[in-house]
């Protein structure tokens, strides 16, 4: 999975409308609303394997606003390679540009006070920042036609503080000024825009080491996670005010309630290729700050590696049933738990597992959380 730049391409257009003073050098358009066009592209053709189908964009919302007043809204569905979508600003200054990238494949998101919302274009500046995937009645994140899709959104940084890798180019922090000279004659003028994931995303990558005793994953299943958790937010917030555990807290037994189901039919185990780990099954995750630091992931533990209760039911935790076949009627079925580390958004956590030996099989598991690799993409200029 990679981190995907979208590169605005904005096209100013000119307004047919003469000005009282009549100068001919005068950028047109600049007291009126501003006819502009964007481009966006998911880099088709660029993209290497089933896992970069993440980063395809198939439905976008873009706002502008010029500090509170809202400047400019554009949304669009079924998107596909390269898509010209018009936008008008109201004003031209210094806007902030709000882009949301395939919301609807997940959880509705809802307004700050819970109620859901009915009109995306009529959202406030503070509406779009308070904005919450609520999880309480979630039951997993759907595939579409076969692949993968991620919301996304054009944060600088996740919920730890940690600035995400690449340009990072306007965020909805950051202000992109037009200027009247900046409006061109002819042309475009070009914005580009930097969106990432507000998911994390975890694989199941096992393997065996010999052929001499089959191996099947019969179950794989996560539990634990927030109950919400926000699609903005700012460099004030602490990482408490954008995931929220209220009411998981308290309910079904500690928290031991499924969350989702990774597999749905047995996962026969293949033998460990020379270059790395089968992925077997995979799912998104919400941010979580809850999560072990022992790379195994066979115990909860503090950073110190001290084993410790505090966080341990927030925390995702993967249970795994595992059927031994030796042969001559011997078979003996195994389950395993695997705590997962704290998730920021637009990471990967990959849990690779290899199951040693013959007579006595034994796994051994390796838990590590990646930053997802960057993607550039170019677009062709727009006249």
């Amino acid at each position: 999975m990679k981190t995907i730049y979208i590169y605005c391409v904005m096209a100013i257009a000119a307004l047919a409308a003469a000005t009282s003073c009549g100068k001919d050098n005068t950028p047109k358009g600049v007291t009126g609303p501003i006819d502009v066009r964007l481009v966006v592209s998911d880099g088709d053709g660029t993209r290497v394997g089933s896992d970069d189908t993440d980063d395809v964009i198939h439905q976008l919302r873009v706002y502008a606003f010029i500090g509170d007043e809202k400047v400019g809204y554009a949304e669009a569905d079924n998107l596909s390679g390269q898509n010209y979508i018009p936008m008008t600003l109201s004003k031209i200054g210094s806007i902030n540009f709000y882009v949301i990238a395939n919301d609807k494949f997940g959880p509705d998101p809802k307004k700050d006070d819970g109620t859901a919302i009915s009109d995306w274009e009529s959202l406030a500046k503070t509406d779009l920042e308070s904005l919450r995937f609520d999880l309480s009645g979630f039951n997993g994140w759907q595939e579409k036609d076969g692949k993968f899709v991620s919301p996304m959104s054009n944060n600088p940084c996740d919920e730890f503080g940690a600035e995400f890798t690449g340009k990072n180019e306007n965020n909805y922090t950051s202000a992109y000024t037009i200027n009247p000279q900046d409006i061109p004659e002819s042309g475009t003028l070009v914005i580009p825009v930097t969106v990432q994931h507000v998911l994390g995303r975890l694989r199941l990558m096992l393997n065996k080491e010999s052929d001499d005793v089959t191996i099947t994953l019969t179950r794989a299943e996560v539990y634990h996670r927030p109950d919400a958790f926000r699609l903005y937010f700012g460099s004030q917030e602490s990482v408490d005010d954008v995931i929220s555990f209220n009411n998981n807290q308290t309910a079904n037994n500690n928290n031991q309630e499924l969350v989702e189901p990774l597999i749905n039919t047995a996962q026969p185990l293949v033998t460990k290729p020379a270059d790395g780990y089968t992925t077997v099954a995979r799912t998104y995750l919400a941010p979580n700050q809850h999560g072990t630091y022992d790379k195994t992931g066979g115990t909860f533990t503090t950073s110190e590696g001290i084993m410790t209760e505090t966080g341990k039911d927030k925390a995702y935790r993967l249970e795994l049933t595992v059927l031994f076949d030796y042969g001559n009627n011997r078979t003996e079925t195994k389950n395993y738990t695997v705590y997962l580390p704290r998730v920021p958004r637009n990471k990967s956590v990959d849990v690779q597992g290899t199951f040693k030996g013959s007579t006595t099989v034994t796994p051994e598991f390796n838990v590590m959380t990646e930053a997802w690799v960057e993607k550039n993409i170019t677009i062709p200029s727009f006249q």
